[in-house]
């Protein structure tokens, strides 16, 4: 499954991508926003992700996807971690730090936020690092609503940080 962005898509994981995951995320810029993303970040690393992914697409329907350029290069990443139990996901993405200041995952959000109505969820929530001013700004453009700062601090490369918790309800289908 691919879903168009502009001049970007939102496709699934491939094997190749390794590469791409250690060019943007090696030298540590992006774990400075997102805590998830470990540093030092090489092969290894991007192995074990894309091992993760990969399995994980083998099940229906897929959640995260790859960020790519027109060329098809892996450049960041837009997803959801569902918990469907509770019928809730968290979003989470990172872009490559040149494509920083373009809009870009602003308008792959509302995207994702659309195929998201399609799944069995009923609410997503989302954390930024209070520094992080355009990923807060992404969220609440999105429809996201603050809850407050998170009682556990985030842990990124450049220290431990506050983050703001944020939640979206999803409209009711009519089903």
């Amino acid at each position: 499954m691919c879903i168009d962005v502009g001049d970007f898509q939102l496709s699934p994981y491939r094997s190749d991508d390794a590469a791409a995951l250690v060019e943007h995320l090696a030298d540590g810029v992006v774990a400075q926003t997102v805590p998830v993303i470990p540093y030092p970040y090489g092969m290894p690393e991007a192995e074990a992700f894309l091992a993760g992914r990969l399995a994980e697409q083998s099940q229906a329907p897929t959640t995260a996807f790859a960020f790519r350029s027109a060329d098809g290069l892996l450049c960041g990443a837009v997803g959801l971690s569902p918990n469907l139990d509770e019928q809730s996901a968290e979003l989470g993405y990172w872009l490559a730090p040149h494509l920083w200041g373009r809009g870009l995952i602003g308008s792959a959000v509302p995207v994702l936020l659309q195929y998201a109505e399609s799944l069995p969820l009923v609410s997503i929530t989302a954390r930024a690092i209070t520094t992080n001013h355009a990923s807060i700004a992404i969220l609440r453009r999105s429809g996201f609503s603050s809850l407050g700062i998170c009682r556990e601090p985030a842990r990124t490369t450049t220290g431990v940080h506050n983050a703001e918790l944020f939640k979206l309800i999803l409209p009711v289908s009519a089903a």
